[in-house]
């Protein structure tokens, strides 16, 4: 279910929530999808076709330049094995991007797409308090840095 009761904020709607989370390397903004009774949509198994939208993005601070360092694409269902028990997971693939301004396009242009893509879908913007990834200073600050930086607003 969908931690902060968006669900009740948005009832009968799909959602697309954002959340932050922190990360040894940096702050990770991640979006999954939610149906509209507040479960986790199953995602497309082709985790790498845009349609896949259950994805958070590492960003980190290089030199007073704000950089996505990766893209986790969630979809793979491992089990494993610990203590005698089987056990299963969402594992994400991880997609390493280059620090090039050619490639930090190409990753800003992914996440700017999730972004209107989420805020057609939900029918509010990523700033509302309905995704908590507005309700943590450090994640609000890291995303008006994003969405006001050169390389986001350059890209169409």
């Amino acid at each position: 279910m969908i931690s902060n009761n968006i669900s009740d904020k948005t009832p009968n709607q799909t959602v697309w929530y954002f959340r932050g989370t922190t990360h040894s390397n940096g702050l990770k903004i991640c979006c999954s999808p939610y149906d509209k009774h507040g479960k986790k949509i199953e995602v497309n198994k082709e985790k790498f076709n845009e349609s896949n939208h259950d994805k958070s993005f590492l960003f980190s601070n290089f030199s007073g330049n704000l950089k996505i360092i990766e893209i986790h694409y969630f979809g793979e269902w491992h089990k494993y094995k610990f203590c005698d028990a089987w056990h299963c997971a969402w594992i994400p693939n991880i997609i390493e991007i280059d620090l090039s301004v050619e490639e930090q396009k190409k990753a800003f242009l992914i996440f700017k797409k999730l972004v209107i893509n989420t805020e057609k879908i939900n029918g509010f913007s990523i700033n509302d308090k309905k995704h908590s990834l507005n309700k943590k200073p450090e994640f609000k600050s890291l995303l008006i840095r994003i969405l006001n930086s050169k390389i986001y607003q350059s890209l169409n």
